[in-house]
């Protein structure tokens, strides 16, 4: 799994589902005929012999290219890794990787149950090198992704490095296909609940309210707070951000998304029903939370439901939609930006937190116990729990002394 911006995504089911044409959609003919002439010139006198098919798809990408960071066109592994992507498997060796502040990357988990987890690697161990190629501060973890990806069954070595043992670790991994558990749940001091969501995958939500219905049992009662990690998620599926927030709220507007087309304009509430009751939250941000991520911490801190702790958020403020154009392409549109519910667009701005923690996931060590903002959140909660029971002391005194 990467922990890179995913785009926010509305899947459409067909090209023709993108609504009413514009009123100005009458053909650009002279526009047409520029591009046709280029096309021919490059067909006709370029140096090399150019495929047409190349050479039209290259067009489609500049066109694309040209309009912000996030529309594209998709076609074969690339349609079939964002599926696989939004959908929470993928074939690999199930390991979270995580930027360290140094440059190097780490890991940040190993999935349960996967060939990386079943060979012992561990949270905070740094890949020094990929079938015995360096991996250098610095190196993209787009690209150090791609290096662990492959066919199932084929194998990769991975060397690593750790804190307090000598030398480096050798382990060759056979790659599987891996189901991505977006909700990673923990029991903390007092009952509070630690609740990590890495992304926003179709059954988040259904995950999430599975998970706190486990600590349920395991704690014999409700748990007092919540702390809900989206540090590092770089968000997903539209959808699924409104169904997660929807858990801890009662009913209010949980986004806006707003765009040229009006079939592209909405407004998402939430339903009746909180699954905490009430109890307080804590929402964990930082540069890497994006998209869906500021969706969800964007709704309960407007509606008074979270603190927010952490580092302003990335500011991916828009949404994008796939449009297929065959059964093997698509293009990935931007067709609208998200509000906040108290109407503040986010895109290019992120979220600013209610408290800074300037030391982030991965600067030093990988454990809940030694996470700075963790024990920040705990502190505030255990403060909160104070403050409620005294001004409840304070109102028995009164009524007494009445």
């Amino acid at each position: 799994m990467k922990a890179i911006l995913l785009a926010l995504l509305i899947p459409m089911a067909a090209s023709g589902g993108s609504g009413p044409e514009p009123s100005s959609a009458a053909l650009p003919l002279e526009e047409i005929r520029r591009f046709a002439a280029v096309f021919r010139a490059v067909e006709r006198d370029f140096v090399d012999e150019v495929d047409r098919e190349r050479l039209m798809k290259a067009a489609i990408r500049g066109i694309l290219s040209e309009l912000d960071p996030y529309s594209e066109y998709l076609e074969g592994d690339a349609l079939a890794d964002l599926a696989e992507e939004t959908e929470g498997a993928y074939v690999g060796v199930g390991i979270e990787l995580v930027q360290r502040e140094d440059g190097r990357i780490g890991v940040l988990a190993a999935i349960d149950g996967g060939p990386a987890a079943r060979a012992g690697v561990r949270p905070g161990d740094v890949l020094a090198a990929i079938d015995g190629v360096g991996v250098p501060p610095g190196s993209g973890i787009d690209l150090v992704v791609a290096r662990l990806r492959g066919a199932v069954g084929s194998e990769v070595g991975l060397t690593l490095e750790r804190e307090n043992h000598e030398g480096t670790l050798m382990v060759r991994l056979k790659r599987e296909r891996i189901r991505i558990e977006s909700v990673r749940a923990q029991a903390l001091p007092d009952g509070v609940a630690y609740l990590r969501i890495s992304q926003f995958q179709a059954d988040t939500a259904r995950e999430l309210r599975r998970a706190v219905e486990r600590l349920v049992r395991r704690l014999g009662r409700m748990p007092s707070a919540a702390i809900i990690d989206l540090r590092n998620n770089p968000g997903g599926l539209l959808p699924s951000a409104v169904e997660v927030a929807d858990l801890f709220l009662d009913g209010g507007v949980v986004v806006k998304v707003v765009g040229r087309n009006p079939v592209h304009t909405a407004e998402f509430s939430a339903s009746p029903g909180d699954l905490l009751d009430g109890r307080p939250i804590v929402v964990l941000i930082d540069l890497g939370t994006a998209s869906a991520a500021e969706i969800v911490a964007a709704a309960l801190r407007d509606h008074g439901r979270a603190r927010l702790l952490g580092q302003p958020s990335f500011g991916k403020g828009s949404v994008q939609t796939l449009l297929p154009l065959s059964e093997r392409e698509a293009i990935k549109l931007t067709t609208a930006r998200f509000h906040a519910p108290s109407g503040r667009p986010l895109d290019g701005r992120g979220l600013e937190p209610d408290q800074r923690i300037e030391l982030a996931r991965g600067a030093s060590g990988f454990g809940i116990e030694a996470d700075p903002a963790v024990a920040a959140a705990l502190a505030w909660i255990a403060s909160s729990a104070r403050m409620h029971q005294d001004a409840a002391g304070g109102e028995k005194r009164s009524k007494r002394g009445g």
